[in-house]
């Protein structure tokens, strides 16, 4: 019998890191009513080689690859930039935290990529997780919005609530 590939944890753990980030930055440019010219850039990246350019805005995609969304992850900043550099007005503003929480988890998750680290790199992930997390508040209007119910499964365990979240309440009858 032959052992299919499977992605370890990490890789795993990789995509999701930068799906949930960009459901939090979806949120905001659809906030900002500038999500339909982010669309439009991604889709108007030029092609070079060993790149396939994407036919579809981000929001028109149901479902996306491991490939595409390293590829995306690649060109956000380059995307993203532009579209918030007006809005940019100190290094305290909205769109100045989110470019900061994006290229902090840009530079996190490409550094973390390599397949060896040193003590330099280990120092560049420290810093990057540090920037992303004093940036990350920007989003959290869009973190509540997107935050998981519990599932159907949680629905009998203790600690849930009527919400779903919450401290336990008190156990419930058998």
């Amino acid at each position: 019998m032959y052992r299919l590939w499977q992605p370890d944890a990490l890789y795993l753990l990789h995509l999701g890191i930068f799906k949930t980030m960009m459901d939090w930055l979806v949120g905001y440019l659809q906030q900002r009513k500038i999500l339909g010219l982010f669309n439009d850039r991604v889709k108007s990246i030029a092609p070079y080689p060993d790149f396939q350019p994407f036919k579809r805005g981000h929001q028109d995609v149901s479902s996306w690859q491991g490939k595409e969304i390293r590829t995306l992850m690649r060109f956000l900043l380059a995307v993203l930039g532009p579209i918030l550099i007006d809005g940019v007005r100190s290094s305290q503003s909205e769109d100045a935290r989110v470019l900061a929480c994006g290229r902090s988890m840009v530079e996190f998750l490409l550094v973390l990529g390599q397949c060896n680290h040193s003590d330099y790199t280990l120092g560049l992930l420290d810093n990057g997780l540090s920037i992303f997390y004093t940036s990350k508040s920007v989003f959290h209007p869009q973190r509540s919005i997107t935050a998981r119910t519990p599932s159907a499964k949680c629905k009998n365990q203790s600690w849930s609530t009527k919400s779903g979240y919450g401290p336990p309440g008190p156990p419930g009858p058998p």
